[in-house]
């Protein structure tokens, strides 16, 4: 008999529902900088950091996801998903 703890349904909910910790941390974050920056002026713009924080959660994601035991799926899904996001952070900073 399995551990009351393992719960199987669980590998079939979306991973966002499980990583609520990653993303309360990037948003805590983002809102760190974009407050700090706010009052004084200083530091990356929240704009500039935006996508660098979305593609740092989805490659936090994939691995959790990877490590966890969840459904391929979603790793599949969070990999190219950072990809993307990261090339038009890098796009956006070639424009400059």
């Amino acid at each position: 008999m399995p551990p009351v703890w393992c719960d199987f349904a669980d590998a079939l909910r979306p991973p966002a529902a499980r990583k609520i910790p990653e993303v309360f941390r990037i948003v805590v974050e983002g809102l760190f900088f974009a407050g700090f920056h706010g009052v004084t002026g200083k530091g990356i713009a929240p704009a500039d950091f935006a996508a660098n924080l979305s593609s740092g959660l989805l490659l936090m994601l994939a691995v959790r996801n990877l490590l966890g035991g969840a459904w391929w799926g979603w790793t599949a899904l969070c990999l190219p998903a950072s990809g993307a996001v990261h090339a038009i952070d890098l796009w956006r900073r070639w424009q400059r």
